[in-house]
């Protein structure tokens, strides 16, 4: 089992990305099963895509690097903190918005 250490009590979505990376998923697996499906439904890089609920950026921000173009929205100023730190992090041009 991984052991999480924090400096601070990290917010809910300060742990839940460290859940999605560290104990759900494998990212690099699941990006390329997104990536599958968007060729069956004829989704490619030249495409608008909408994540409505990005929360910390899993996998927008690992699909943008690739060359999509994604618009990412949450109501969560914490998770909204935690994407544009990440994005930062990605070397991403990419910022989220606040909207509901």
């Amino acid at each position: 089992m991984k052991t999480f250490i924090y400096d601070k009590k990290p917010n809910i979505s300060e742990l839940w990305d460290d859940c999605i990376y560290e104990l759900i998923y494998d990212s690099k697996k699941y990006v390329a099963e997104v990536e599958h499906l968007f060729k069956d439904f004829g989704v490619n890089k030249k495409s608008k895509i909408i994540d409505v609920s990005v929360g910390s950026g899993f996998p927008a921000l690992e699909l943008t690097k690739k060359g999509y173009s994604i618009d990412c929205m949450d109501i969560s100023e914490d998770a909204i903190k935690v994407f544009n730190k990440k994005a930062n992090e990605f070397d991403v041009n990419l910022e989220c918005k606040k909207l509901s």
